[in-house]
Protein backbone atom coordinates (compact mmCIF):
# COMPACT_ATOMS: atom_id res chain seq x y z
CA UNK A 1 0.00 0.00 0.00
CA UNK A 2 1.84 3.10 -1.24
CA UNK A 3 0.17 5.70 0.98
CA UNK A 4 0.64 3.57 4.08
CA UNK A 5 4.37 3.30 3.43
CA UNK A 6 4.81 7.07 3.44
CA UNK A 7 1.87 8.51 5.36
CA UNK A 8 0.85 5.76 7.79
CA UNK A 9 -2.35 3.74 7.83
CA UNK A 10 -4.99 6.29 8.73
CA UNK A 11 -8.57 5.36 7.96
CA UNK A 12 -8.94 8.23 5.50
CA UNK A 13 -5.96 6.99 3.51
CA UNK A 14 -7.27 3.43 3.57
CA UNK A 15 -10.52 4.57 1.97
CA UNK A 16 -8.78 6.64 -0.71
CA UNK A 17 -6.27 3.90 -1.43
CA UNK A 18 -9.06 1.33 -1.74
CA UNK A 19 -11.23 3.47 -4.02
CA UNK A 20 -8.58 4.93 -6.39
CA UNK A 21 -8.28 1.86 -8.62
CA UNK A 22 -12.06 1.33 -8.47
CA UNK A 23 -13.22 4.62 -9.97
CA UNK A 24 -16.79 4.43 -11.19
CA UNK A 25 -17.76 1.66 -8.78
CA UNK A 26 -20.23 2.34 -6.00
CA UNK A 27 -20.10 1.13 -2.39
CA UNK A 28 -22.38 1.52 0.59
CA UNK A 29 -20.96 2.22 4.05
CA UNK A 30 -21.10 -1.42 5.15
CA UNK A 31 -19.22 -2.58 2.06
CA UNK A 32 -16.52 0.05 2.53
CA UNK A 33 -16.24 -0.81 6.21
CA UNK A 34 -15.80 -4.49 5.45
CA UNK A 35 -13.33 -3.97 2.59
CA UNK A 36 -10.94 -1.75 4.53
CA UNK A 37 -11.46 -3.36 7.96
CA UNK A 38 -12.58 -0.19 9.69
CA UNK A 39 -15.70 0.19 11.84
CA UNK A 40 -18.86 1.35 10.11
CA UNK A 41 -19.26 4.47 12.33
CA UNK A 42 -15.70 5.52 11.45
CA UNK A 43 -16.34 4.97 7.74
CA UNK A 44 -19.60 6.91 8.01
CA UNK A 45 -17.79 9.87 9.59
CA UNK A 46 -15.02 9.84 6.98
CA UNK A 47 -17.35 9.46 4.00
CA UNK A 48 -19.47 12.39 5.21
CA UNK A 49 -16.28 14.47 5.44
CA UNK A 50 -15.15 13.35 1.96
CA UNK A 51 -18.56 14.20 0.45
CA UNK A 52 -18.42 17.64 2.08
CA UNK A 53 -14.91 18.19 0.65
CA UNK A 54 -15.94 16.89 -2.79
CA UNK A 55 -13.68 13.81 -2.83
CA UNK A 56 -16.65 11.45 -2.86
CA UNK A 57 -20.24 11.75 -3.98
CA UNK A 58 -23.51 9.96 -3.47
CA UNK A 59 -23.60 7.95 -6.69
CA UNK A 60 -27.03 6.35 -6.18
CA UNK A 61 -29.64 5.49 -3.61
CA UNK A 62 -31.48 2.18 -3.38
CA UNK A 63 -34.26 2.36 -0.83
CA UNK A 64 -32.70 4.01 2.20
CA UNK A 65 -29.17 2.87 1.35
CA UNK A 66 -26.79 5.36 -0.22
CA UNK A 67 -23.99 4.22 -2.50
CA UNK A 68 -20.85 6.31 -2.74
CA UNK A 69 -18.07 6.60 -5.29
CA UNK A 70 -15.05 8.78 -5.86
CA UNK A 71 -15.85 12.16 -7.35
CA UNK A 72 -13.72 11.81 -10.47
CA UNK A 73 -14.03 15.52 -11.26
CA UNK A 74 -12.38 16.46 -7.97
CA UNK A 75 -8.92 18.02 -8.23
CA UNK A 76 -8.05 16.18 -5.01
CA UNK A 77 -8.56 12.81 -6.69
CA UNK A 78 -6.15 13.76 -9.48
CA UNK A 79 -3.58 14.79 -6.88
CA UNK A 80 -4.05 11.51 -4.98
CA UNK A 81 -3.67 9.50 -8.20
CA UNK A 82 -0.45 11.33 -9.07
CA UNK A 83 0.89 10.83 -5.55
CA UNK A 84 -0.08 7.14 -5.63
CA UNK A 85 1.65 6.63 -8.98
CA UNK A 86 4.79 8.42 -7.80
CA UNK A 87 4.91 6.36 -4.61
CA UNK A 88 4.54 3.12 -6.59
CA UNK A 89 7.34 4.21 -8.93
CA UNK A 90 9.55 4.99 -5.94
CA UNK A 91 8.78 1.64 -4.29
CA UNK A 92 9.42 -0.39 -7.44
CA UNK A 93 12.51 1.43 -8.63
CA UNK A 94 13.53 2.41 -12.14
CA UNK A 95 14.87 -1.02 -13.12
CA UNK A 96 11.61 -2.80 -12.23
CA UNK A 97 9.55 -0.16 -14.07
CA UNK A 98 11.67 -0.71 -17.19
CA UNK A 99 11.15 -4.47 -16.94
CA UNK A 100 7.39 -4.00 -16.59
CA UNK A 101 7.35 -1.64 -19.60
CA UNK A 102 9.28 -4.11 -21.75
CA UNK A 103 7.03 -6.99 -20.71
CA UNK A 104 3.91 -5.01 -21.57
CA UNK A 105 5.31 -4.05 -24.99
CA UNK A 106 5.89 -7.68 -25.91
CA UNK A 107 2.97 -9.37 -24.15
CA UNK A 108 0.01 -7.03 -24.49
CA UNK A 109 -2.61 -8.78 -26.61
CA UNK A 110 -4.06 -6.96 -29.57
CA UNK A 111 -7.76 -6.43 -29.09
CA UNK A 112 -9.74 -7.63 -32.08
CA UNK A 113 -13.45 -6.89 -31.72
CA UNK A 114 -15.87 -9.68 -32.53
CA UNK A 115 -18.27 -8.88 -35.37
CA UNK A 116 -21.77 -8.22 -34.16
CA UNK A 117 -24.93 -9.00 -36.09
CA UNK A 118 -26.49 -5.89 -37.61
CA UNK A 119 -30.10 -4.85 -37.27
CA UNK A 120 -32.02 -4.45 -40.50
CA UNK A 121 -31.91 -0.67 -40.14
CA UNK A 122 -28.13 -0.59 -39.69
CA UNK A 123 -27.64 -3.11 -42.50
CA UNK A 124 -29.65 -0.75 -44.71
CA UNK A 125 -27.24 2.07 -43.93
CA UNK A 126 -24.36 0.04 -45.31
CA UNK A 127 -26.01 -0.44 -48.69
CA UNK A 128 -24.67 1.43 -51.72
CA UNK A 129 -24.90 5.24 -51.40
CA UNK A 130 -27.95 6.78 -52.95
CA UNK A 131 -27.80 9.55 -55.56
CA UNK A 132 -28.65 12.11 -52.89
CA UNK A 133 -25.56 11.00 -50.93
CA UNK A 134 -23.17 11.33 -53.88
CA UNK A 135 -22.01 14.53 -55.54
CA UNK A 136 -21.42 14.61 -59.28
CA UNK A 137 -17.68 14.03 -58.76
CA UNK A 138 -18.36 10.79 -56.86
CA UNK A 139 -17.52 12.03 -53.36
CA UNK A 140 -19.83 10.91 -50.58
CA UNK A 141 -21.62 13.68 -48.71
CA UNK A 142 -23.49 13.45 -45.42
CA UNK A 143 -27.09 14.62 -45.61
CA UNK A 144 -28.07 12.84 -42.41
CA UNK A 145 -26.16 11.39 -39.48
CA UNK A 146 -27.50 7.99 -40.53
CA UNK A 147 -25.29 8.28 -43.64
CA UNK A 148 -22.20 8.08 -41.42
CA UNK A 149 -21.51 4.33 -41.86
CA UNK A 150 -21.80 4.67 -45.64
CA UNK A 151 -19.35 7.53 -45.64
CA UNK A 152 -16.75 5.60 -43.64
CA UNK A 153 -17.04 2.52 -45.86
CA UNK A 154 -16.92 4.60 -49.06
CA UNK A 155 -13.74 6.28 -47.87
CA UNK A 156 -12.12 2.88 -47.44
CA UNK A 157 -11.54 2.91 -43.68
CA UNK A 158 -10.64 -0.72 -42.89
CA UNK A 159 -12.93 -2.73 -40.62
CA UNK A 160 -15.36 0.18 -40.30
CA UNK A 161 -18.37 -2.08 -40.40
Amino acid sequence: MPFEGLLGNGCELKIIEFLLPLKGLEFNLSELSEEISVSRPTVDRIVKKFVKWGLMKVASTHGRTKYYSLNESSDFIEVFENLNNRLVEQMLGEEMLCQIGEYRMHHTPVCIPKPMPLSEEVAGWIAEPSESQTESNGNIILNDIRDFPNNIIALGVPDAA
